[in-house]
């Protein structure tokens, strides 16, 4: 805070400083960031007042009798299911954008403007393969789509680690992050498709909330 250089023991020079701590040395303030997290809370209460304003059409009329979450014929493909989405998202939580950040910034030395670019871009991919996916999971099938897609972005994101320039790199995350959410409106719809409409709501809560655990 008093802007004194820090002092070294003598005859040692500064401490070493890699490329992520020279990218991080030019990052703005947390005084630049701190209207992002009102807007963040503003957006989430924006949806909740939304959410409150459905009506009682969204779910099924029927008998008001008390049943149990899921229903037996249900319960053991739900389970599985959840079991499923559960592996994969634990898997996938290790490539978070952090940990690609810092990587490409160790690995070429990227700056944190560049990084902005290429994560804009791999969102802007990831948003089109959503129109995408519904185009082929009408021709091949939605269990088809979530596999022949997730396989190969898992191929590109191996490539990532193994590319030796960043013009390389880049292209494979992209081309990863056309295909690695491909399964996510199709694996909501298959959940959708093989249960009954009275379990649909109940299967896509368990099923979102194992992932997010």
């Amino acid at each position: 805070r008093s802007g004194a250089a820090p002092t070294t023991s003598a005859g040692a020079g500064p401490p070493p400083r890699g490329p992520a701590l020279v990218a991080l040395a030019g990052a703005p303030g947390p005084g630049r960031l701190r209207p992002f997290f009102p807007a963040y809370m503003a957006s989430g209460l924006r949806g909740a007042f939304l959410y409150s304003r459905l009506t009682r059409k969204v779910e099924t009329e029927g008998p008001a009798v008390k049943r149990a979450v899921l229903s037996p014929k249900s319960r053991p493909i739900v389970y599985r299911l959840s079991a499923l989405f559960a592996l994969d998202s634990f898997g996938g939580g290790f490539i978070g954008m952090n940990i690609l950040s810092l990587y490409f910034t160790e690995r070429f030395g990227l700056d944190l403007a560049t990084l902005g670019l290429v994560f804009f871009g791999t969102q802007v991919v990831t948003a089109l393969s959503f129109f995408l996916a519904e185009r082929i999971a009408r021709r091949i099938g939605l269990l088809r789509t979530m596999v022949f897609s997730h396989v190969p972005s898992n191929v590109f994101l191996i490539g990532v680690a193994f590319a030796p320039t960043a013009g390389l790199a880049v292209f494979l995350l992209l081309c990863r992050q056309s295909l690695s959410q491909m399964d996510v409106p199709t694996r909501q719809s298959y959940v959708m498709a093989i249960v009954d409409e009275a379990d649909r709501t109940p299967a896509a809560g368990l099923t979102s909330t194992t992932r997010t655990v």
